[in-house]
């Protein structure tokens, strides 16, 4: 951590300023106390029923009471410690109150420790109850997702949380922030909740591209060698990087797992991401010849999001076509220039994508701007976001190609709005409306609300022969 220098002249005038305040006998301000320190360590209770027992220590507590809540989820169930009570350095037992999801801590302004009980099991990725749920407690390997282990502080704490994982003695962890050993460090309470690691009968690889630190950790027997795999993901992130300048972490981690629901309505393939993670669920009947065509585009979709859902992310849900959709169709381009795929393998790709578009008994009835992917059970309103997202996002790129000569395009508004966005900064249908303008040289806002505010706009029409 960079400290700032202060001038010797600042701190003379500081000391000058106490020393006259003491003469004439001004009451002194107290000096701001540090914030506590909170470290974590997860256990496992008992690997058959998928519990797992946390435990956390607040050292530097001056608050008479702390206040620790459940992490917000994302869809499906919030974290429900069980059995959770607080005990004094001491050993001796703390009154632990509260309810909806918080709990008062009655620390006294002294150091204590938290402990509690979690339930991992999870039956279907896409029932309504589990869905937000992405941990797995196994017995020769798992992985954990902050939000379903972790209750965070509701108080500034100081940065740097350690997480001590000792769910699998001896095995390596990883996660994409900095670790040794078994223990991790967290930059700060607001990225618990996103924090991803993984421990046990993992297979880990790690290789360095533009000066970016990626870590491949693959789980359970595929039909193709697991360098080939790390190839994949090497040359999508140098293609990424390249596209978009710089990477908005120093490192990613990629997790790949087979997928444990398949067909039906759920999707043989799926990926989420969460910060700098990259989560793989593939169809573990999947050979060889997949890593050269469209299903990696799942890999290159994940990871492009660290740009375009991370550091730029949507203001509400009404331009999830964008985040989703334009991801969608930078995916394919990425694969594309890393050599995954070819020409006319990304124009099958697009095809299909189409020809699926065109069945949709969503598509003339509902807009884009209203389509969600919130209700993973619901497979066609999911295809309609990320079908109709990417025909809409091909739809603008080929307009700023038409308005600049080709000299422009859909990579320019993402990266645009990556360059000139803090990150994190949520952006809406205007500020991606001012960014494709700019690209363009002319005014596209009322193109864009015709594309995704109208059920069935005319430049969503699809030719599949074309």
């Amino acid at each position: 951590m960079r400290v700032k220098q202060r001038p010797a002249a600042i701190i003379a005038l500081a000391a000058a300023v106490a020393v006259l305040a003491l003469l004439v006998g001004a009451p002194m301000v107290p000096a701001r106390s540090a914030p506590p320190f909170l470290s974590w360590t997860v256990r496992i209770k008992d690997a058959s029923l998928a519990l797992i027992e946390v435990e956390g220590a607040v050292s530097g507590v001056l608050d008479r009471t702390f206040t620790f809540i459940a992490p917000a989820p994302e869809g499906g169930r919030a974290l429900q410690p069980l059995g959770i009570a607080a005990f004094d350095c001491c050993g001796r037992p703390l009154e632990v109150g509260g309810a909806g999801g918080r709990w008062d801590v009655a620390a006294g302004g002294s150091d204590f420790i938290i402990r509690y009980e979690a339930s991992l099991i999870i039956e279907d990725r896409y029932s309504p109850e589990v869905r937000g749920m992405l941990s797995r407690i196994g017995e020769r390997r798992s992985r954990l997702m902050g939000r379903d282990c972790f209750l965070i502080p509701q108080r500034e704490v100081a940065p740097g949380i350690i997480v001590d994982v000792d769910l699998h003695p001896g095995a390596q962890v990883a996660s994409a922030w900095e670790s040794v050993g078994n223990r991790i460090v967290v930059p700060g309470a607001d990225d618990l909740p996103a924090t991803f690691i993984v421990t046990g009968d993992y297979r880990f690889f790690s290789e360095s591209v533009c000066g970016v630190r990626l870590v491949l950790a693959l789980g359970g027997n595929w039909r193709f060698e697991d360098r080939e795999l790390l190839a994949v993901v090497t040359d999508v992130a140098s293609a990424g990087i390249g596209l978009f300048g710089s990477s908005p972490y120093k490192k990613h981690l990629f997790v790949c797992d087979p997928n444990p629901v398949r067909g039906g309505r759920g999707f043989d393939y799926y990926g989420a991401h969460f910060s700098a993670t990259v989560l793989l669920l593939l169809d573990p009947r999947m050979d060889r010849s997949a890593l050269f065509d469209g299903p990696m585009a799942l890999v290159a979709h994940e990871f492009i999001h660290a740009w375009n859902g991370d550091a730029v992310r949507p203001a509400d849900d009404s331009v999830l076509w964008f985040t989703e959709g334009a991801t969608v169709y930078c995916s394919h381009l990425v694969l594309r220039l890393a050599g995954i795929i070819s020409e006319e393998q990304q124009a099958a790709i697009r095809a299909r994508i189409g020809e699926r578009f065109a069945r949709n008994p969503y598509r003339g009835a509902v807009a884009l701007a209203e389509a969600g992917n919130s209700d993973l059970g619901d497979k066609d309103m999911v295809n309609l976001l990320y079908d109709g997202g990417m025909l809409a996002a091909e739809a603008l790129d080929l307009r700023i190609a038409l308005e600049t000569g080709a000299r422009g395009g859909l990579i320019d508004v993402v990266r645009l709005l990556y360059e000139t966005h803090p990150y994190g900064t949520r952006v809406g249908e205007r500020e991606i409306a001012d960014a494709a303008s700019r690209v363009a040289g002319c005014d596209l806002a009322e193109f864009i609300r015709r594309l995704v505010r109208e059920p069935a706009p005319p430049a969503l029409a699809v030719d599949v022969s074309s």
